[in-house]
């Protein structure tokens, strides 16, 4: 089974894809923050995907991917980044 770690500071949104991804039959880890994530992919239990949103409070989802890049275990690992910001004007 493929797992997926889905980082997002809305907990409405974290819980969208996890039902989503779970009916496709992932196994999901899942991450208030990126700090949160940091710790989650510290502990060896290595996902297949990251979906993590843009804009999150202290570390943003580019920040999580430039520390994911640096580290040779995890440089691997696709990441998707996705937002709900949109700007109207």
């Amino acid at each position: 089974m493929k797992t997926i770690l889905i980082v997002d500071d809305e907990q409405t949104a974290r819980h969208l894809l996890r039902y989503v991804l779970q009916l496709d039959g992932y196994h999901i880890l899942s991450a208030h923050d990126a700090y949160e994530a940091v710790r989650i992919l510290e502990t060896g239990d290595l996902p297949d995907l990251v979906i993590s949103d843009v804009m999150m409070p202290g570390m943003l989802g580019p920040d999580l991917v430039q520390y994911m890049a640096g580290k040779q275990e995890l440089e691997r690992i696709p990441v998707v980044l996705i937002s709900a910001y949109h700007d109207l004007s």
